[in-house]
Order: C-alpha cells, then sequence, then structure tokens
C-alpha cells in the first residue's frame, strides 16, 4: 500500500501547491506532480495485476467520513491501470490547457493575479479529479465511497467553468451538474438500504451477506444510479453537452477513465449481491442494446465531431453492459460463455479508454488547428495534417471494431459468447434472447463502421469546404503528436497483445464469478479464450504484412512507371468543387429517415428558393440537417412542469400571516416530539 497512498499524497500535494502558487509555478508543479504520481500508480496497478495480490489498509481520521478503509483487489486493479495512464497522458498535455486559460474570453478583462490563481484552480481541480477517481475505486466503505463519489462528480464542473464561461459553456456546466446530482440520489438510497439489511456500511459486511431481502431493487438502484455516468439511454444527457465543452487534458479523463467508474461500480454490487437472478441480465441487455443502438445512431448524424464522438460513449458503455447482461442471463450455462462475456466486457472497457482518448484528443487537435469541428466545414485535412490524420484513421478503425486495432478483439469475444450461449442453451427463451443480443452488436458494429467512415471521410479526405480548412496546418507542438502517436499505437499493441492482456484477467474473473455465485472458471475455459485470441491475434499480424506488402508493391510501382497529377474525374465532369461533395448531413441522410421515429429528425429543403436547374447564389438556397438531442429536451420539460407544479401547490402555504407560519412551527414540534417518544 506504500505506492498507493505515495501516489494519492503526490496528487495532494501536487493540487494544492498548484493552488497557493498559480501562474506559472502552477503550470510547472501541478503538471509534475501529476505524471510523477501516474507513473508509480502505472507499477503499482501493473504489480498487483501481474501478482494477482490484494491489499487492505484503515486510516483513523477524526472527521464523519466513514470507515475510512481502502480494499484493493484485481478488480480495483483492472479499473485503476487506464485511470494511471490516461490520468499521465492529461497531466502531460495539462500546461498547454493551463496556458490557454489566459487567451480565452474569461480572460480578458481578468488582472493577471487573478488569472494566475485561475490558472492554479484548474491544476487543483484536475489533479483532484484523478485522485477523487482513484479513492472510489478502492474505497471499501460506503458512506466514503459516497464521498469520494459527489468529490469526483463535482470537480468536472469546476474545471468546466474555470476554462471559459461562455453561454454555452455555462448551459453545459449546469446541465452537467443536475445530472450528477440526479444521478446521486439512487446512490444514496442504495448505500443506505445495504447498510440497514447488512447492519454496517463496510464492503466486507456486504460481501459477508448470505441472502439480500431486496436483491431486486438494490440491483435497480445500482443500474440507475450508476448507469447515469455510464451515459445509458436516456440517462446519457450529460455527455454530449460535457465533453465538447472541456479542454483537451479533461476530455482525455473524463471520457477514457472517469466513465469506467460506472461499469466498476455495477461489478462491484454485483458481486455483493450472490446468485443474479435471470431477469437482471434481461434488464442489463434491453437497456445496452437500447444505449448501443441509439447512441450510434445520435452519433451517425451530428455536425459536430466531438458531439459524435460522445454519442459514441453511450453506444460503446452499452455494448459492455449488453455483454454483461448476456453474461448474467446465461450464467446457468457452461462456464465459457459466461467468461466469453465478462472478460469481453473488460476487454472493451480497456479497448475504449486508449481509442475513446485518442479521437478527442485529435477532436480537439482539429479544433485548435483549423477553429471548428463541424463536418461540413472541414475537409482535405489528411494532406494538411498528415499527424493528426493518421491517429485519427487508426482511432477511426479501432472504434469501429475493424483488425488489426484494438476494438476489434473485445468484440470478437462477445460475438462468440453470443454464439456459443445460444448453441449451449437451445431451445430456451435465454436462447432466443442471446440471437437478439447478437443481432444488435452486429447492428451497432455496422452503424459504427458506416459512422467513423463517414467522420474521417467527410474531415480528412476530399476537398477543403471551407477557407479555414485550406489553410490549416500540422499541430506545431511535439508534445501533442507524441501523446497522440503513442495513444495510437497502444491501439495497435493491445490487439496484438491480447492474449497476455487477457492473462491479466485471470485473478478478476475468478474472483468476479466466485463472488457473484457464477459457474465456477476451469482452465480449460481461459485455454480456450486465450487460444481464440491468438488466432485473432495471429489473423491481424497477417492483415498487416498483408497492407505492408501491398503498400511496398504500390510504391515499387509508381516509381517503375511513374505518375502525373491532374484533375478528379467526377462523372464526366472535370471541374469539381468542394460543393459537390457530401456533407455530413446528406451522408447519413438515407440512415436518419429510416430511424426518423427514433432520432425524429430536423430537415428543411428549400425547394421554393430553387427555380433552375443552376440557381444564384444571392441569396443562397441551403438545405439544412438537424437532429437535435429530443430526450434532453424532453428531460428539460418535464422538470419544469413538475417543479412549476410543485411550486404552484406550495403557493397554499404563503398567506402572509405570521400565526399561521406559528402553526406550522408548533405542528412541526408535536411530530418530532412524538417521534422520539417512540423512538425511546
Amino acid at each position: 500500500m506504500v505506492f498507493y497512498f505515495c501516489t494519492l499524497l503526490i496528487l495532494f500535494i501536487g493540487a494544492f501547491a498548484s493552488l497557493v502558487t498559480g501562474g506559472d509555478r502552477a503550470r510547472r508543479l501541478a503538471p509534475a506532480c501529476g505524471v510523477i504520481a501516474c507513473a508509480l500508480g502505472v507499477f503499482f496497478a501493473v504489480t498487483l495485476l501481474t501478482e494477482g495480490i490484494t491489499l487492505f489498509a484503515r486510516i483513523d481520521l477524526p472527521l464523519p467520513l466513514g470507515q475510512r478503509l481502502f480494499h484493493i483487489d484485481p478488480l480495483s486493479a483492472v479499473f485503476l491501470l487506464p485511470v494511471f495512464i490516461l490520468g499521465g497522458v492529461g497531466c502531460f498535455l495539462l500546461p498547454d490547457c493551463m496556458e490557454k486559460l489566459w487567451h480565452n474570453d474569461a480572460s480578458r478583462n481578468l488582472s493577471e493575479s487573478i488569472q494566475a490563481r485561475r490558472q492554479g484552480a484548474f491544476g487543483f481541480f484536475f489533479l483532484l479529479l484523478i485522485a477523487s477517481i482513484i479513492v472510489v475505486l478502492t474505497v471499501a466503505d460506503g458512506i466514503f465511497f459516497l464521498i469520494s463519489w459527489e468529490v469526483m462528480s463535482l470537480t468536472p464542473f469546476f474545471l468546466l467553468l474555470l476554462y471559459d464561461i461562455n453561454a454555452k459553456i455555462r448551459f453545459s456546466g449546469w446541465v452537467y451538474l443536475i445530472v450528477a446530482h440526479l444521478g446521486a440520489l439512487p446512490l444514496l438510497l442504495l448505500f443506505a438500504m445495504l447498510s440497514v439489511e447488512s447492519g454496517g456500511s463496510s464492503f466486507f459486511v456486504y460481501a459477508s451477506m448470505q441472502q439480500w431481502q431486496h436483491s431486486g431493487w438494490l440491483f435497480c438502484l445500482a443500474l440507475l444510479g450508476f448507469g447515469v455516468k455510464l451515459g445509458l439511454f436516456p440517462l446519457h444527457i450529460w455527455m454530449p453537452e460535457t465533453y465538447p465543452a472541456v479542454p483537451r487534458s479533461v476530455s482525455v479523463v473524463l471520457s477514457g477513465a472517469m466513465i469506467n467508474v460506472g461499469i466498476y461500480g455495477l461489478l462491484r454490487i454485483l458481486s455483493f449481491l450472490g446468485t443474479p437472478e435471470p431477469w437482471w441480465g434481461y434488464m442489463l441487455m434491453a437497456v445496452g442494446g437500447i444505449s448501443g443502438l441509439l447512441g450510434v445512431l445520435f452519433a451517425l448524424t451530428q455536425a459536430d465531431i466531438k458531439r459524435s464522438l460522445a454519442y459514441s460513449s453511450a453506444e460503446n458503455m452499452g455494448i459492455i453492459c449488453l455483454s454483461l447482461g448476456a453474461g448474467l442471463a446465461a450464467s446457468h450455462s457452461n462456464s465459457t460463455v459466461v467468461l466469453l462475456f465478462v472478460g469481453g466486457a473488460l476487454l472493451h472497457m480497456w479497448n475504449h479508454s486508449l481509442f475513446k482518448s485518442l479521437l478527442f484528443l485529435g477532436a480537439t487537435t482539429l479544433e485548435g488547428r483549423v477553429g471548428t469541428v463541424l463536418l461540413h466545414q472541414l475537409g482535405g485535412l489528411q494532406k494538411r495534417m498528415p499527424v493528426t490524420g493518421a491517429c485519427m484513421a487508426l482511432g477511426c478503425v479501432a472504434i469501429a471494431g475493424l483488425p488489426p486495432l484494438s476494438g476489434f478483439m473485445g468484440e470478437l469475444l462477445m460475438g462468440l459468447g453470443f454464439a456459443f450461449g445460444s448453441k449451449a442453451m437451445h431451445g430456451t427463451e435465454s436462447a432466443l434472447l442471446l440471437w437478439a443480443g447478437l443481432f444488435a452488436l452486429v447492428a451497432i458494429a455496422g452503424l459504427a463502421l458506416f459512422c467513423f467512415t463517414r467522420l474521417y471521410g467527410l474531415a480528412f479526405l476530399g476537398a477543403p469546404r471551407s477557407e479555414l480548412a485550406a489553410i490549416a496546418t500540422e499541430e506545431p507542438k511535439l508534445s501533442i503528436r507524441l501523446v497522440m502517436s503513442f495513444l495510437a499505437l497502444c491501439c495497435l499493441a493491445l490487439c496484438l497483445a491480447s492474449p497476455f492482456v487477457f492473462r491479466l484477467f485471470t485473478p478478476v474473473l475468478h474472483s468476479f464469478m466466485h463472488r457473484s455465485k457464477l459457474p465456477a472458471l476451469t482452465q480449460g475455459d481461459f485455454a480456450f479464450v486465450e487460444t481464440t485470441l491468438w488466432y485473432g491475434a495471429a489473423a491481424c499480424l497477417a492483415l498487416i504484412g498483408f497492407m505492408a506488402m501491398l503498400l511496398v508493391l504500390q510504391r515499387w510501382v509508381l516509381r517503375r512507371n511513374g505518375y502525373t497529377h491532374g484533375p478528379t474525374w467526377d462523372c464526366g465532369y472535370i471541374a469539381p468543387a468542394a460543393r459537390m461533395q457530401y456533407t455530413g448531413g446528406s451522408f447519413a441522410h438515407s440512415l436518419a429517415g429510416m430511424s426518423r421515429y427514433f432520432l425524429r429528425p430536423q430537415i428543411v429543403t428549400p425547394l421554393e428558393s430553387v427555380s433552375s436547374l443552376f440557381p444564384s447564389q444571392s441569396p443562397p438556397a441551403v438545405a439544412q440537417f438537424a437532429v437535435p438531442d429530443w430526450i434532453l429536451l424532453a428531460w428539460g420539460r418535464f422538470f419544469n412542469l413538475t417543479i412549476g407544479r410543485v411550486a404552484d401547490a406550495g403557493k397554499a402555504l404563503q398567506h402572509g400571516i405570521v400565526n399561521v407560519y406559528i402553526l406550522y412551527i408548533l405542528l412541526a414540534l408535536i411530530v418530532a416530539l412524538t417521534w422520539a417518544l417512540e423512538q425511546a
């Protein structure tokens, strides 16, 4: 535990030093402390995973924090490793984010001393965010868990408002804050019920319970509370508002590390509840399948790259929940099927952390160099930004689940789980549901391929669609290019090394299966999965070799025969223009039309303004295509109506008469005294 507490201590020292010093010193202290702490954390987490050990510590503090219990088992270590890696990446990029605080709109009318303090506060809250995530993953007491959860949920709000204060940022911040607090309510009720029924707030007391009276309600509360952090539909509304608004360091940690805490919480609660009921798996499959399908459909129809990536996070969390739900539903079948589902979900979680962080970092780089991330204003950027374009291409291949990148391996295990599970449970309703789950997984994967072909093709290929895209240049800072290249190489390495990575999950899977009373795993189960991954890695390596051979052959042919530059043939038209290219709306128009009952697109075609084959450009005839998040609007209307009705009903208590208010106080005292006498 020495490395663990040293990591937290360095993070807290860096955070408070940044807050006290501010300015240039904060830009040096906070990133340095963060990188050192995360490097120690990576060593610590890898050691725990390779040796499969469990650590325990208790610290007595004179504070009302419950029992200060820390329990780091392999399940915690699996989720800690992405936090340390991506936290280190975020700290490495932190000086650039803190420097930009001097140049944004919020800093124009502020004195240098106030700007320096804002920089120090930004470093403080960023390191506090990383530390709070680590604590949430390692505490072993319900009260302490909720306090750490609240700190983790609040810090992105302050980071968001410190970075900028325009109206859009303020709206995003308030949406995030409201949803975060509403998501904490089910967790408060969850841990209250766990503590009352078990007689204590320690996780060890929860785990010692043989049977729970209200296990179904506990599962539903866990799914609701942690589902908000996962962004499952319709609880996703904070993601597309928050992710596009935060700077690159924060987006890397939020999209790649903090979102995984929801999966951790769900798995941890499932390990307390014992043998799962079949309907738990069915419900988790339904929620995951709906989130996956709606998430990728919304991602496919967004004009903003960052909003598209935010909806894709909901899609990938839906895939993971779909796999975990299938594992619970197939818990009465053979253990190999359950291993494929749970192991595939954990592997996909690691994959998602890498490629989503890479894509958000690339999108933020685009925004900094081009000035926008709207697809209809991009195009032709691969030649102008070759490093960013190559890294974004690899990220898109990975998130689409294509070989030879990391997203392929997790989805391969899930697909095999659905295929073998439906065969093993032939003739039951669970087999039909597993076939439906396989169909949902394939549909999500196909739509994701369509979505990210659109994203990369419209942004980086073709001709520039705006002057901003035409004059764009590559990111000049070597640190940012190195980080993007590092994450892209990690996506490739995680695919090729997946058999070794899966071996790290062995103690986690054994422990989770035992605590959840799922079928016991055998050496043959792990041998089958590792063999499958070896075949997949070999196929991916062969694909890389084949592609390299084609590239060498192409260069040899071009060097031998030569080539000339000329206009592209465009259906017989020799003078193509950028306006003739597909836009984001036209690319997704057909699919959005087929899904109009789910997406509710808003399409405006100005037919009345087009009077000839070549309409005049003043005023220009512009067709508009947009898919607003109608779920967010529905939540807004619901809360506005509810609060309005409650407030109107409360007006009856406001008479403005002092005697009536004294009567209310007297009645409250009588009720309180009656309750106290009954308790005595």
